[in-house]
């Protein structure tokens, strides 16, 4: 089995040191179905919420897509994004907007139903977001900003008809 690990986002993902990614060691508990863990990380400082949709292109383009026995493999996107579009001013609908796009991106269809379901049910997505600033602990009209767009990333999960039942994602809003 294989698990790639790609890491999408902004300062809050790019700065993390590759040292704390996963390892194999960690899931291979039984000789018989060793697992092979790859980590590649394109976030970049200052990215806000459309640059995830870039990101990813770029991860594909550079031919990072399931190709082989998808059944056989696990893809698991971890991203953080938001804080620098709720600090840069821009609407709540922007991001989501935004986020919708990525959502569509990321758990596109266009394959055969068997396919996609296949590829779908081994693709989860991690979003950390939006993460409050500790300098904005006591900015209430900042915090009123992040607890929105909270909202409005759950709710366009919700709304996603591309984001099926079989698939994991989870926002961890700080």
């Amino acid at each position: 089995m294989t698990v790639r690990v790609v890491f999408l986002g902004d300062s809050d993902i790019s700065r993390w040191p590759p040292s704390h990614y996963p390892t194999s060691s960690v899931v291979n508990n039984n000789a018989a179905a060793a697992t092979t863990i790859t980590c590649v990380n394109l976030a970049k400082g200052g990215a806000v919420m459309s640059d995830l949709l870039t990101q990813l292109k770029d991860w594909r383009e550079d031919g990072n897509n399931i190709s082989v026995e998808p059944n056989n493999n696990t893809l698991i996107f971890v991203a953080c994004a938001g804080e620098n579009d709720v600090s840069s001013g821009q609407s709540i609908d922007k991001i989501q907007h935004s986020f919708t796009s990525f959502l569509e991106e990321l758990f596109r269809v266009g394959r055969s139903a068997t396919d996609e379901l296949n590829i779908n049910n081994n693709k989860h997505l991690i979003f950390f977001g939006p993460k409050l600033e500790p300098w904005l602990t006591n900015d209430h009209t900042s915090r009123k900003q992040y607890n929105k767009l909270s909202t409005a990333l759950q709710r366009a999960i919700r709304k996603s008809s591309v984001v099926s039942s079989r698939c994991i994602v989870k926002t961890l809003c700080i």
